[in-house]
């Protein structure tokens, strides 16, 4: 009877030796997985944050969208916008790349496109230049205009200094 508990106790020492070993190779099988996967979720991201990463490839066919930007409007709204519209991908790398470079959205509406990458399309939306509301602002300036046909000025400016 000892000799058989004895064998017992060796076969279990033996078998939980190897179960431990088995979990252990699996849990590392399973670490080194999920490293290798989400190291190339990581990559992706950076990639599209530094990277001159756009929708489309440039030798497709693809319309211009025109992005309507408010005033007080924030740079994750105009990057949803922009994903809503197809424009780009993913929404936060382009918010953290806007962020990352300082780049200062101006309101109005600007045309972009998918095949444009991240840092151009900042650029178009950064640069009041491409505003295509600017042509309109500038005839409602022209507009404003009395009775007499001449154009209204602001009392400040008319005043010349007499020192």
């Amino acid at each position: 009877m000892a000799s058989r508990s004895q064998a017992s106790r060796i076969i279990l020492g033996i078998s939980s030796f190897v179960i431990h070993v088995l979990l252990n190779i699996l849990f590392y099988v399973i670490v080194v997985m999920l490293i290798t996967k989400y190291s190339g979720v990581a990559y992706d991201f950076a990639y599209q944050v530094f990277g001159e990463v756009s929708y489309v490839e440039a030798g497709e066919h693809v319309k211009d969208v025109t992005i309507t930007i408010q005033k007080g409007e924030s740079t994750m709204s105009v990057a949803r916008k922009l994903v809503m519209n197809r424009v780009i991908e993913n929404e936060y790398s382009f918010y953290l790349r806007a962020k990352l470079f300082q780049s200062n959205i101006k309101t109005g509406k600007y045309k972009v496109n998918a095949s444009m990458t991240y840092g151009e399309i900042l650029d178009v939306i950064s640069n009041y230049d491409n505003n295509l509301d600017k042509d309109s602002d500038n005839l409602d300036k022209d507009s404003e205009k009395d009775a007499d046909g001449q154009k209204k000025t602001s009392s400040n400016t008319n005043k010349k200094n007499t020192n």
